[in-house]
């Protein structure tokens, strides 16, 4: 397999969310951050790859394992107890809740291991917005014959 992972897959899931009204990849996720989302509660997708040396070529062929960091940024609002944030973290924690039962063992094709949780962080929280960045990974062996 040659890659690269399947970003729109990712996304197609995501819609697949009832609690989410918008889903987006990278240029929609520049734009979430400066104007934030138009509709809420939204998550955008963007994801980078890396790969480990090469395990030898055998027979002309090359083969290696890359990692795919498939990050998933949240966005909601909610102004119920603005002041401390509560009502936007409840509404996100139910949001991260249905975003990791979708995504969680699942994947897009059989060359893919099954997705799993790398990290989870609060990005930003302002004015009833509370921004979080889920990141999950996967793998696959990157192959290429001469």
């Amino acid at each position: 397999m040659l890659g690269p992972f399947p970003t729109a897959d990712v996304l197609q899931r995501l819609k697949g969310v009832p609690a989410l009204r918008l889903v987006g990849g990278a240029a929609d996720l520049a734009t979430a951050r400066t104007q934030k989302p138009n509709a809420h509660p939204a998550a955008f997708v963007v994801t980078s790859e890396t790969a480990q040396p090469p395990a030898g070529a055998t027979s002309g062929q090359l083969i290696q394992r890359a990692e795919v960091a498939i990050s998933v940024v949240l966005f909601v609002n909610n102004v119920a107890h603005q002041a401390s944030g509560a009502g936007a973290r409840a509404q996100m924690d139910a949001l991260i809740a249905d975003v990791r039962g979708a995504l969680l063992n699942w994947t897009p094709d059989a060359a893919f291991e099954p997705i799993s949780l790398r990290a989870s962080r609060d990005e930003a929280y302002e004015a009833g917005w509370l921004v979080v960045q889920e990141i999950y990974r996967t793998t696959y062996r990157l192959t290429a014959t001469r």
